[in-house]
């Protein structure tokens, strides 16, 4: 008999079911690195008699990878739309692992976390270690966009997948 006639084992059906997704989130995460994900109105701080100030100049469009790796200072600000991606990344390990419930809670977690970016558009995004030019966001990019698809995507399959085992098993969405 030849391996192409013997039948797959029920591990194998699930994971060539469940990695082409795992593999279309990664990409559409990739994406998201790899292209402009956020545009800053960008402007240096001073002092005036009122006090502080911005000085607008210019807009500047930020990657998703350099806000993926500065990110980390952001939590030190009260930002914590960073933590989406830890988040993501044990979604997809649940995914793969058929732990849908716990896909659920992370995909759903790392959604959440992700609108914490709508909070740069009052607080300030610093673009140096001096906090000497800074910016306020303007609107997402691109990037941003495939980075809220690539968790989105998860979390819908994994929905999905636990309705099919609730359907299948007599049970609800709780059982």
């Amino acid at each position: 008999m030849s391996a192409e006639a013997t039948p797959k084992s029920g591990a194998s059906r699930w994971i060539d079911r469940r990695v082409p997704f795992l593999v279309l989130s990664a990409a559409l995460y990739l994406a998201a690195c790899l292209l402009p994900a956020l545009l800053f109105h960008t402007g240096s701080n001073g002092y005036g008699k009122a006090g502080p100030t911005f000085r607008g100049t210019g807009y500047e469009s930020v990657g998703g990878a350099a806000l993926l790796f500065t990110g980390v200072f952001g939590i030190v600000q009260g930002n914590f739309a960073v933590l989406a991606n830890p988040a993501l990344w044990l979604s997809w390990l649940f995914f793969v692992l058929r732990l849908d419930r716990g896909a659920i809670i992370c995909s759903t977690a790392a959604l959440l976390l992700a609108m914490c970016t709508f909070q740069l558009v009052f607080q300030q995004y610093y673009f140096d270690e001096g906090g000497v030019r800074g910016g306020y966001l303007k609107y997402p990019e691109i990037g941003f966009y495939l980075w809220l698809a690539s968790m989105t995507l998860i979390l819908f399959l994994s929905i999905r997948a636990r309705r099919k085992v609730s359907a299948r098993s007599g049970g609800g969405l709780a059982s």
